[in-house]
């Protein structure tokens, strides 16, 4: 019993981490009509995209895509500018071919026509809940999540990388110092491509039990 009390204590002493999110409400994830199936699946030559609902606005010329699963929980939100896409945000993007994940070389080759399928919304649901947006300085990414864990670049574009434990599934010795756990979460990432010290596309992801 003083085993638990002292791991509880322990846990609770750990700062906790507000995940983000978009605004994205349940109509926005209405299923397109004829999806009998409300996989909200879409394709794009031979490539679908299933259990993923893609919204965009030509004014804003910005895609999100979000991620679903059961009972319309969001795993995640995927936002990049329709000019400007990272190949190595695309090859994140999961879409299949015959049953089989496509290669990135396929998702690169038929992105465009999954942008064309996109339900268009209002401008106002590309503002994330923190106040993240295309164009936001790098800063603003580092005084929320502080150092990132991973550091990487492609080109012109630095790639910036968080991960956080969930407080859901956290031990004591499974969170890292000076790190606070992500809160009512099995665990929480971040990816921020940055060009010219501003997101130029972000990456949020809540794994699930």
């Amino acid at each position: 019993m003083r085993i638990l009390t002292l791991i509880s204590f322990l846990l609770l002493s750990i700062p906790r981490l507000v995940v983000d999110s978009f605004p994205i409400t349940d109509n926005l994830l209405i299923p397109a009509k004829g999806d009998e199936t409300s996989s909200h699946e879409i394709k794009s030559g031979p490539l679908k995209s299933t259990d993923q609902v893609w919204l965009t606005n030509q004014s804003l010329h910005q895609t999100m895509i979000v991620g679903l699963y059961t009972d319309g929980f969001r795993t995640g939100f995927i936002l990049f500018d329709n000019t400007n896409i990272p190949k190595e945000l695309i090859a994140q993007v999961e879409l299949t071919r015959d049953s089989e994940l496509a290669s990135t070389q396929q998702k690169q080759k038929y992105f465009a026509g999954f942008l064309k399928a996109s339900k268009k919304i209002d401008p106002k649901y590309f503002v994330s809940k923190k106040g993240f947006h295309l164009g936001s300085p790098k800063e603003d990414l580092l005084k929320t999540y502080g150092k990132p864990d991973k550091i990487s670049t492609s080109g012109t574009t630095e790639i910036l990388k968080w991960d956080f434990t969930g407080d859901s599934i956290a031990h004591p010795k499974s969170s890292r110092a000076n790190k606070p756990l992500a809160k009512d979460s099995y665990g929480y990432q971040v990816t921020g491509f940055i060009q010219n010290g501003r997101i130029i596309a972000l990456i949020l992801h809540n794994d699930i039990p």
